[in-house]
């Protein structure tokens, strides 16, 4: 059950790009520290299926060492590199950026060379990336309504990190989909995956 559900997430994925961007993360830490959950859901066995399915379509699965990057930690704007909790679900800068940290990370990650981040790149993605992130926010937001909202989602306003009260800044943190701003909707190059809670 769990190959079959992994193959068809997989699948999902490479639907929407066959270039994939994620952090380099210790599964077998996170067992450690989560135990049976971890086991139960297996995402080093996912990201390895995820790999080979990619390099069968054509494309491939680039993992960047989150410790260099920093990506939920980093303006791209300012430079700015400041220490958030993991309660913290937004990212606000003094500079004016202004998102919910792991899309933030996510469109990030799509300007990741090797283990660094292209601020310039970034800088000029961003006014065509912030509507986007904005977007899967709201999506997320409808798709949760009714149902159980987890902490980890920063859906509550409680943990979203949000100034206003209109403000819809908290969103899912599991997977999204971000593009460089030029691309046309139908056509993604790439699917950039964070998922620091399972």
């Amino acid at each position: 059950m769990r190959k079959n559900l992994q193959g068809r997430m997989a699948n999902h994925v490479l639907a929407m790009g066959n270039v994939i961007k994620a952090e380099k993360l210790s599964y077998c830490g996170w067992q450690k520290v989560f135990g049976r959950s971890i086991a139960f859901r297996a995402p080093g066995m996912f990201m390895e299926l995820l790999r080979r399915k990619a390099e069968r379509a054509g494309g491939q699965v680039q993992e960047f060492f989150p410790g260099k990057t920093k990506l939920s930690q980093t303006c791209h704007q300012c430079g700015k590199v400041e220490k958030k909790s993991l309660s913290t679900r937004g990212h606000h800068c003094s500079c004016g950026i202004d998102a919910q940290r792991d899309l933030y990370s996510a469109f990030l990650a799509l300007h990741v060379s090797g283990d660094e981040l292209d601020r310039s790149k970034a800088t000029i993605a961003w006014p065509g990336a912030k509507p986007l992130l904005s977007r899967a926010l709201s999506i997320c937001n409808q798709t949760m309504t009714g149902r159980l909202r987890l902490a980890s989602f920063g859906l509550n306003r409680g943990n979203s990190g949000s100034r206003e009260e209109g403000e819809s800044a908290a969103g899912e943190a599991g997977n999204v989909v971000a593009r460089s701003a030029g691309e046309s909707p139908g056509e993604p190059d790439g699917l950039v995956s964070r998922t620091p809670w399972l």
